[in-house]
């Protein structure tokens, strides 16, 4: 008699079990693990380019072992010279010495959103993750072009977690 009781009390655990670990799995995927925001445009450049360029370095991305490079430039090749399109490089790379120990860096996807001045999403890109194991060197490398010429700001979100 006593297996009876016990039987609801195990099927409970189990499906408790199988409900959070799910939740904490997407949980995980959603997590922030690093985000940079640019602002580009001034007011009164509404439709056209402004002219800027960002070149960034994080040289401790994710507060961990990778760095992070990110490169808005205007595309040189566009003869006119007030609304060039944009490219974006995206860089994270990591070089690990031979005998040096370090977790695991898990990044589950990348995305990059663009606003106009007025907020307006007017260029979105979702990208794939990508994982250097424990203890190894990786490189990861995204180049995106023909951005909007009326980008403002520029926002990049890696999800993902080192372990």
């Amino acid at each position: 008699m006593k297996t009876l009781r016990r039987l609801p009390l195990a099927l409970t655990a189990l499906a408790v079990v199988m409900t959070v670990g799910p939740q904490r799995a997407a949980a995980a995927e959603n997590t922030v693990l690093e985000r940079y925001t640019f602002s580009l445009a001034q007011s009164g450049m509404k439709d056209q380019s402004s002219g800027g360029e960002v070149r960034f370095r994080d040289r401790f991305f994710g507060n961990g072992t990778a760095t992070s490079r990110l490169a808005l430039l205007e595309e040189s090749s566009s003869s006119d010279r007030t609304n060039r399109p944009m490219t974006l490089s995206l860089n994270v790379d990591r070089k690990v010495e031979e005998g040096e120990i370090v977790f695991a860096l898990l990044v589950f996807r990348v995305e990059v959103v663009g606003r106009d001045l007025d907020g307006n999403v007017v260029f979105q890109r979702e990208f794939p993750g990508f994982r250097f194991g424990d203890s190894a060197s990786g490189q990861w490398y995204e180049r995106m072009a023909g951005l909007p010429t009326n980008l403002a700001q520029l926002t990049v979100t890696y999800f993902g977690n080192y372990e």
